[in-house]
């Protein structure tokens, strides 16, 4: 919260100015701790290849990886690869399902809009980061986002390298944005305000589902401005619980928070390397007057991830 009462105290051009000098020093403190990390997501470029698919029919394993997770701020030539594709050859690619990490404005804007809220705990802050999110990326779609990147092929099947590079600023406004965008933009102002905060390249279940999906997600520390106690938790920014009034009229929305003991490395190895499933009881709030209750529903929401792509090193 330190960071936002800086905020308060400065004029829109003074802001632009700290967080241009910020998101500098942030990416370049990312570059020099892992400047093997080029890309968050699946590892398979716009070419055809080849990848052998192994194991039997009920749980097979793809011979390709993925980076599962980053703690970092996530630089502006981040490249983001969020789909899989094949062909009848059996060839994996990404059809042009990616993009990069270049829209830094928007984190400008957010702390312009930021400054003036009244925000007294860090909750009320993941709120509003929440609302500009949605405002941000826009709520009813325009285009399918595998359409606006689409990719044009020779006679042969073989992809052209797009004349103009896939960028995230091309979400904004379109209201096809989904779990990999809020989550991706969230880790980088998350990283701004000073939050220890991972983004997981993941999955997500709820146990009213048969099977999970692939679901992008952040984890992250804090200490809490009432009661200083410090929280480690699962924040999905995507899939979010509802505000209801007394009568039960859905009011609003508000992240969903899954609170956990610790987070560390060897708990990220676990969920990356390992098992690890994190199970929640899913939720509610209901105001009561002036304060809302949380209130619990039957079913779970389960967040992982799957093994079937073999997990890039991890970043320390």
């Amino acid at each position: 919260m330190d960071f936002l009462e800086e905020l308060r105290t400065l004029d829109d051009e003074q802001i632009e100015r700290k967080v241009k000098a910020r998101i500098h020093r942030l990416e370049r403190l990312s570059r020099k701790i892992a400047p093997q990390v080029k890309v968050l997501g699946y590892d398979i470029d716009l070419t055809p290849e080849y990848k052998e698919v192994y194991g039997e029919q009920t749980n097979r394993k793809m011979n390709f990886m993925i980076q599962a997770f980053y703690n970092l701020f996530i630089p502006k030539d981040m490249k983001i690869v969020f789909g899989v594709s094949y062909n009848a050859l059996g060839m994996i690619y990404n059809q042009g399902r990616y993009y990069y990490a270049d829209d830094q404005d928007a984190l400008i804007e957010f702390c312009k809009w930021v400054k003036d809220k009244d925000i007294v705990n860090d909750y009320e802050l993941f709120g509003y980061l929440r609302d500009f999110l949605k405002e941000y990326f826009g709520k009813n779609p325009q285009v399918d986002r595998y359409t606006m990147f689409s990719i044009i092929h020779d006679k042969d099947g073989v992809p052209f390298q797009p004349t103009e590079e896939h960028s995230m600023k091309k979400f904004k406004g379109k209201g096809n944005a989904e779990c990999t965008e809020y989550s991706v933009m969230a880790q980088n102002i998350l990283k701004l305000f000073g939050y220890h905060s991972y983004i997981f390249m993941g999955n997500n279940s709820f146990s009213t589902d048969k099977e999970g999906s692939s679901h992008a997600f952040n984890m992250l520390s804090f200490e809490e401005t009432d009661t200083k106690e410090i929280k480690h938790m699962i924040v999905d920014f995507t899939n979010p619980v509802d505000v209801c009034d007394i009568h039960h009229h859905k009011i609003g929305e508000e992240p969903f928070y899954g609170e956990i003991d610790h987070l560390d490395q060897k708990l990220v190895d676990q969920i990356v390397y390992e098992d690890k499933k994190l199970v929640f009881d899913d939720y509610e709030y209901i105001f009561i007057g002036d304060m809302p209750a949380k209130a619990a529903y039957e079913r779970q929401r389960t967040y992982y991830v799957d093994k079937r792509i073999a997990p890039m090193k991890h970043v320390k």
